[in-house]
């Protein structure tokens, strides 16, 4: 009795599914707006020892409920807009994300919440108002509601001075004037006002204005 030949040499590298990504994925603030979602996820290292054939996105309806998905992005992508999905303005949404091998899906990342919306647009009506009644060196003005919100409502205003900020209201929306006091009489000021919302903050709308005295 003996034995007989060897077999060919055979090796066994274990594979799995990939890793779960690292991180959540990242909202691309310059390319979402009212009507489109954009984001940026990162490269999944971990393949399980197998490439990674798709990466796979996940959004829910905007209400806190079920995510759609998978949907596939390839394998070369690291970024993902929401084309093509009917979604509504002014909601929120949440997305996370996912890799697959020959060998299956991996864990879910952590979520991100995205605000589908804009900043607003300039208030409106700017204007000197109640000049009889102020003290000298004080200036008071008014405005009104942006046309366009921006698909979010205006939660508040800042207020400025010649490019410096004078007055925090952001978070006080029915403010609609304003007093600004101890000027110089007889200079000429830049007051500007901006509205703000949960995206950000307006491009601004302004006077230049004489601080005058008392008639």
């Amino acid at each position: 009795m003996g034995f007989g030949a060897l077999s060919e040499k055979f090796s066994y590298i274990p594979r799995d599914v990939p890793g779960k990504p690292p991180t959540a994925p990242r909202n691309v603030d310059v390319s979402t707006n009212r009507f489109k979602l954009f984001i940026e996820y990162d490269t999944v290292k971990e393949d399980g020892g197998a490439p990674i054939t798709d990466y796979n996105i996940y959004i829910d309806d905007g209400l806190d409920g079920q995510f759609t998905g998978p949907i596939k992005n390839g394998a070369s992508l690291r970024n993902w807009d929401s084309t093509g999905l009917t979604l509504v303005t002014g909601r929120y949404y949440r997305l996370k994300y996912s890799s697959t091998n020959i060998h299956g899906e991996s864990e879910l990342s952590d979520e991100v919440s995205i605000l589908l919306a804009d900043e607003p647009s300039k208030p409106q009506n700017i204007s000197r108002i109640d000049m009889d009644s102020v003290t000298a060196g004080d200036i008071r003005i008014k405005w009104s509601l942006p046309a366009d919100e921006g698909g979010d409502p205006v939660l508040g205003y800042l207020l400025y001075l010649d490019g410096s900020l004078v007055l925090d209201a952001s978070t006080q929306s029915t403010l609609n004037e304003y007093t600004y006091t101890g000027l110089s009489v007889g200079r000429t000021y830049r007051l500007s006002v901006t509205a703000v919302n949960d995206i950000g903050e307006s491009p601004a709308a302004y006077l230049d204005l004489i601080a005058a005295s008392v008639p």
